[in-house]
């Protein structure tokens, strides 16, 4: 080994044998094959630790037949068994993440709130604790386990490998008689209320991701909760970019006359001076929507005067009194 040992398991010339051995796990967990799946460097320095951790322990006696001599396996060569390299280590099993697509309406934008939504997401079952089973034994062939063992030899390297207990798919137990109440799938729907934030500056499509509110796992583990916003289109305002843009439909009298009209905006309602000079559309600053950077947009009224008795009066106004009542229609 051209490398000096003590610097490949880190740690200093002369230390003890429970040094050595500590450093090796370490270093063993962080870089093990089944741990950095399709990483060639990790697997190279997972190379260079055992042959490190060889050296060391056999005091520069190891050579390749030494090791291929030895019929015990990584135990008898390392002097420690799997478990304790792995103790405490485990594969979580994550739920599966879920999605839920919310529709809101203008006015759920105007101001930061929360909605309650429910949702149904499948927990592990209560009555088996996830089992499945009402009654079940011990998987013969992984003894419990739910892994099988198997060891490799790659020149001057053993490999460790782990893989799921076919027999039993990995749990360690075989169903005698399915749970009565989730049928042997392990898993129930639970339906769940959960309150979702109304931020300032949502636009249609906008995603937020809400942590372990998803589907629950037999490890405990839960997935995520995706919610999709969608804008419901409006009545009277439609929504370009952050600023609201709605028409004014007047009396054309009223426009003559220069009224001082009342209209209602998404916020509240608003004095505007009809004036024979204005130029529209008429631009109210502040009294759009908030963008995410806190920014708020305009409304934009553009107007339309409307000739009394004319068909588009009939069809679009009421009346009150001898003058059509101003509104506002996108």
């Amino acid at each position: 080994m051209e490398k000096d040992p003590y610097q490949v398991l880190e740690i200093k010339q002369g230390s003890s044998e429970e040094e050595i051995k500590s450093a090796f796990k370490r270093l063993a967990k962080k870089y093990h094959p089944d741990l950095n799946p399709n990483n060639k460097q990790a697997e190279e320095k997972f190379k260079e630790i055992n042959e490190a951790y060889r050296i060391l322990m056999n005091k520069g006696s190891y050579n390749n037949e030494n090791v291929r001599g030895q019929s015990g396996g990584f135990e008898d060569i390392f002097g420690f068994n799997f478990g304790d390299l792995f103790g405490g280590f485990s594969f979580r099993q994550r739920g599966e993440d879920l999605k839920y697509e919310l529709n809101i309406d203008l006015k759920d934008l105007i101001k930061e709130q929360y909605k309650t939504i429910k949702i149904d997401r499948p927990v592990p079952c209560k009555a088996c604790n996830g089992s499945g089973a009402k009654t079940k034994k011990k998987c013969s062939r992984c003894d419990g386990l739910g892994k099988i063992r198997g060891v490799s030899r790659h020149g001057a390297s053993t490999f460790i490998t782990m893989t799921e207990c076919r027999a039993c798919n990995g749990k360690g137990y075989n169903v005698e008689t399915k749970c009565d109440k989730c049928g042997g799938v392990g898993y129930e729907n639970s339906a769940e209320e959960i309150r979702i934030p109304i931020r300032r500056g949502i636009i249609e499509g906008d995603t937020i991701l809400l942590e372990r509110a998803g589907a629950g796992s037999l490890d405990g583990d839960y997935g995520d909760l995706y919610v999709i916003f969608h804008i419901n289109r409006d009545q009277y305002f439609k929504i370009e970019g952050r600023n609201l843009v709605t028409t004014l439909f007047v009396d054309v009298r009223d426009l003559i006359d220069q009224k001082d009209i009342e209209v209602d905006t998404p916020i509240m309602k608003k004095k505007i001076k009809l004036n024979r000079e204005q130029r529209w559309p008429l631009i109210i600053k502040g009294e759009g929507l908030f963008d995410k950077k806190g920014k708020k947009g305009d409304l934009v009224i553009e107007l339309s005067p409307i000739i009394p008795g004319s068909k588009e009066e009939v069809l679009r106004t009421f009346f009150s009194g001898e003058r059509v009542k101003p509104y506002l229609l996108s």
